[in-house]
């Protein structure tokens, strides 16, 4: 009888083992079929663009808050601790050191998605046309660039001053869990010209924006080929390019790709005038759109004034506003004619015995569903 239940087992757990082997992990099945049509590609490298909106990166950090305050473009107040140790460069603040470490691992993290990306994009290249492989890589690679560029500018060193030694920061070139051994600084710079120079390559065969297509306009059913401007389409990979070599002390190579966005900028990029801008209207285009070359599409812009910039509802401890001599000594130098000034800083705020002017610029008055989403990039 032992016998017997012996040999209905062993069978029984052949079968199982065999079956258990066969077992994929779940994230190897989510990548398959993530990468399994177009499609898959086309919602992947959008996901890229939603999480460059995360407070962290472009959101918030990187662009109208952090770094800014950095910068002492806004009035802090003393009772504004948060804002407070950031302005005067209190690293070893608690407040600071997590933002700091929010950027460093969110931008990281989102690298390594683009280069899941790209790993697919050859792994399986048979699902893309020349022509969705080409937009997609090209996109990927310019993304991986100016994230990695960012990183570099907040945490290596001054590049003229760098010593060709010196260790600074990863450059992750492939898809990885392992850490990635640090670059010189010019090692690392010339990893970022690589990627925008080969993004740009594959941009230019089959971008629509080369082959006419409006950069905030739809282009056919299929909107992953049209408002080439919520992308890093072909010229915001130059101009990105252009910043790259300026910074690397290369101005030949910076002014030949400044060029070729400064050719096609009446046709594509045309510079806003006070009529389109309809000062004296209630739906003020802030962002100048019809100037963008790159934009995120962000749903919380009308959020993110109402939180931090309108003076109506906020305390000075909680408000970012200007100060008039940052604005008139730094930023616009007594310019008052200046366009940008009139819809961006033309109002004053009284607070606490300080005058100082409301950041307007993510003020939304429009009804535009697109454009009342647009953070410059």
């Amino acid at each position: 009888m032992k016998k017997n239940i012996l040999i209905l087992v062993i069978p029984l757990l052949l079968s199982s083992c065999e079956s258990w082997l066969d077992v994929k992990p779940n994230d190897r099945i989510s990548e398959e079929a993530t990468f399994s049509t177009p499609r898959g590609f086309e919602l992947a490298l959008n996901g890229v663009y939603v999480d460059l909106n995360k407070t962290s990166l472009y959101g918030q950090a990187l662009t109208w808050d952090f770094i800014e305050i950095l910068a002492q473009r806004y009035a802090i107040s003393k009772t504004s601790t948060y804002n407070r140790e950031a302005m005067q460069f209190h690293h070893g603040a608690d407040e600071v050191k997590t933002r700091v470490e929010n950027i460093w691992a969110q931008a990281y993290s989102l690298i390594s998605n683009i280069n899941l990306i790209l790993k697919n994009c050859e792994d399986r290249r048979e699902v893309l046309s020349d022509e969705y492989y080409n937009l997609i890589k090209g996109e990927a690679l310019g993304l991986r660039a100016l994230l990695h560029f960012d990183l570099f500018r907040l945490w290596g060193p001054v590049y003229s001053q760098a010593s060709e030694t010196a260790l600074t920061i990863p450059y992750y070139v492939e898809f990885s869990i392992s850490a990635q051994p640090k670059l010189t600084a010019s090692m690392f710079m010339e990893q970022v010209i690589t990627d925008l120079e080969t993004a740009a390559g594959l941009l230019k065969m089959d971008d629509p924006v080369m082959k006419g297509s409006g950069v905030l306009e739809a282009n056919g059913a299929n909107n992953f080929w049209g408002y080439r401007a919520l992308r890093l389409n072909y010229y915001a990979v130059k101009l990105l390019l252009a910043r790259a070599y300026l910074y690397v002390d290369n101005k030949g190579e910076a002014l030949k790709a400044a060029k070729e966005v400064i050719e096609v900028q009446e046709r594509l990029f045309p510079w806003a005038n006070a009529t389109e801008i309809s000062l004296a209207g209630e739906n003020v285009d802030r962002m100048f759109s019809t100037e963008l070359v790159f934009a995120l599409q962000n749903v919380n812009r009308k959020a993110i004034y109402t939180k931090y910039f309108d003076s109506d509802n906020l305390k000075m401890g909680v408000l970012l506003a200007c100060n008039q001599k940052v604005i008139d000594e730094y930023v616009f130098d007594s310019e008052y004619s200046d366009l940008r000034y009139k819809v961006w800083l033309d109002k004053n705020v009284e607070i606490e015995g300080g005058s100082y002017k409301e950041v307007m610029k993510y003020q939304t008055t429009s009804t535009d569903s697109l454009y009342v989403q647009l953070i410059p990039m």
